[in-house]
């Protein structure tokens, strides 16, 4: 014969579930948060970027080499999250 449980048990689970659910469900409005947020900062380099490319050549021209840090492959990580691609 099967196992059984009591309603008392049943009622525990059914309240543990509902605990989890409520988890969850913060936990994808936080996801769906940072990614908004993501989203408008890869729109906002994107929108930089002609601008910062500009700033670089005509520094390059003038004899000064930009040698500090990039962003490039945060940046396409960035865009793979966004788009479904990790």
């Amino acid at each position: 014969m099967g196992s059984s449980i009591t309603p008392f048990e049943a009622r525990q689970n059914l309240e543990a579930l509902e605990t989890v659910i409520d988890r969850l469900a913060a936990k994808q409005e936080e996801c769906d948060a940072i990614k908004s947020a993501l989203s408008a900062l890869v729109a906002k380099l994107d929108e930089c970027d002609p601008h910062m490319t500009s700033a670089f050549s005509w520094a390059y021209i003038h004899g000064h080499v930009y040698s500090g840090p990039t962003y490039t492959e945060e940046l396409e990580a960035a865009r793979k999250v966004l788009e479904g691609k990790v």
